[in-house]
């Protein structure tokens, strides 16, 4: 080495001294001790100490050298047990206050679906026991195959968060996305209970002597003229659970976080076909879908057309440290937002088909920009950073304390 010390190196020293001592500093009051140190040290004023100055600093303040001695004892200390709960965390009433509009949109879900299927069974009770099963499920699967596209429609609920505050405050807008994935697995357990249920049916129904149907022909041809549109409800039925399963093994996060994100991508947008299968499925399908179906390809349309208007100009990156890239957007003319909003980032450079949502870190105030602070912890925010990188080589997060210490000095002069 030199053997001096600057300022930044013994920054980082004490740094890791506080942090082996269990000492918490904000870094503004460490950057402050670290100046004040280092200043009283540097007789000279050359910008850097050599080890004996730092030893007669530190040797004026026995106590702060007590404690900042990094102590090997330390290390070999076992962590303190913590204490184990009494019951479980869902159980307690703080939880359920913090979470009470989740559960309440939840209890509302389950609710409605034992309605739903408790009317389509009690309606086809004369058709026995399978029949029930696979009509109940089949009226919840009418509701969740529409109301989950409902949970899509980002410009809709955020026009319900800004405008219904009321609506807001008893709806989590926000957990759009966690429920969308809650109500796919719901569609696929549903599915495949109402598949079995018709399975069986048809066996039974194979097996009476007054049907002139085979077991294979229920299942997979139209012969039999089950279905509203020439017979078509098996062999739609098939074809849409084909599609399901695909769209579901798909949408596994081992996919999407692998690097590819295309396949989960393009196998979600067989929604559409799904849709004109489900039409052909089922007769009351089409009026379930009828409102949400209408909102969704409004929301195409107008997102197409602010596609085409242009997109958004980057006009500074800052590389921070801890893999924190630090985005300045900006910021058009009629785009609002309030504190703690988000916005979806797409770079297509590094992901075509990828939208990230990420928190706006600038003020509403702030008219020219929009900030956006992105720490690299997956895949996506990863590229980012280093694509960023191997723009500016140069590590721009350095020196921070070097430069405030020769603007302290040149303010004194």
């Amino acid at each position: 080495g030199s053997g001096s010390i600057d300022v930044d190196e013994l920054r980082t020293v004490l740094q890791s001294c506080m942090r082996e001592s269990a000492i918490s500093l904000p870094d503004e009051k460490l950057d402050q001790l670290t100046l004040a140190l280092f200043e009283s040290a540097d007789k000279d004023c050359n910008g850097a100490i050599t080890f004996d100055e730092l030893r007669d600093e530190l040797q004026r303040f026995p106590g702060v050298m007590e404690n900042l001695t990094i102590s090997a004892a330390h290390w070999l200390t076992p962590p303190a047990a913590q204490p184990r709960r009494r019951r479980p965390r869902l159980l307690t009433s703080a939880y359920w206050h913090n979470h009470r509009s989740h559960l309440l949109c939840l209890t509302a879900y389950t609710v409605l679906h034992v309605l739903l299927f408790a009317l389509a069974a009690s309606a086809h009770r004369a058709r026995g026991p399978s029949a029930m099963v696979a009509k109940g499920c089949g009226q919840c699967l009418n509701f969740d195959c529409s109301f989950i596209t409902v949970l899509m429609l980002r410009r809709c609920l955020t026009w319900l968060r800004l405008r219904a505050t009321w609506l807001a405050q008893v709806l989590p807008l926000d957990r759009n996305i966690q429920f969308h994935q809650l109500m796919g697995y719901v569609v696929v357990v549903l599915s495949l209970v109402h598949t079995v249920a018709h399975v069986v049916n048809f066996a039974l129904q194979a097996q009476s002597e007054d049907s002139p149907f085979r077991f294979w022909e229920l299942l997979l041809t139209t012969r039999p003229g089950i279905g509203w549109v020439y017979g078509s409800a098996s062999p739609t039925g098939v074809a849409l659970l084909l599609l399901l399963v695909l769209m579901f093994a798909c949408s596994s996060s081992c996919i999407r976080r692998s690097g590819h994100f295309e396949v989960f991508y393009w196998t979600h947008l067989s929604y559409f076909p799904m849709w004109i299968l489900l039409i052909l499925h089922g007769p009351n399908f089409w009026k379930w879908l009828l409102v949400p179906g209408i909102l969704f390809f409004l929301e195409k349309i107008i997102g197409l057309a602010i596609s085409h208007m242009g997109a958004f100009c980057i006009v500074e990156v800052n590389l921070l440290p801890s893999k924190v890239t630090h985005l300045l957007i900006e910021r058009p003319p009629l785009f609002h937002y309030r504190p703690g909003d988000y916005l979806y980032l797409n770079v297509p450079s590094i992901a075509r088909y990828e939208w990230h949502p990420f928190t706006i870190s600038s003020a509403p105030e702030q008219k020219d920009t929009i900030w956006l602070h992105v720490r690299s912890e997956g895949q996506w925010t990863n590229r980012l950073y280093e694509s960023f990188k191997m723009l500016c080589p140069m590590d721009c997060g350095s020196g921070q304390l070097s430069k405030s210490l020769k603007r302290r000095r040149s303010q004194r002069r």
